[in-house]
């Protein structure tokens, strides 16, 4: 899926600018310019099992709880972003 479709999959400000960031070899992960700020989202690879998500989503909470941005739920998937 190209960036820029990936990106519609996610309830985020108007989209300016989607730029790729390093080079993973499982993952893909994309830097965000919106009108509302920078956002960064992944493209997680199929392989990761649902319980890997789980762990990502209690530990976002936690960091949520500490102050830090929230994230972002996809609308398709149910996969989420963390905002940055």
């Amino acid at each position: 899926m190209q960036p820029e479709v990936m990106v519609q999959h996610f309830s985020l400000p108007a989209v300016r600018t989607v730029t790729p960031v390093g080079r993973g070899l499982l993952h893909a992960t994309y830097r965000v310019v919106t009108v509302g700020g920078d956002f960064v989202v992944q493209r997680l690879h199929a392989a990761i099992p649902d319980s890997a998500i789980d762990d990502m989503r209690m530990v976002t909470a936690y960091l949520v709880s500490c102050g830090l941005p929230g994230t972002v739920r996809s609308t398709d998937t149910g996969r989420e972003a963390v905002c940055t």
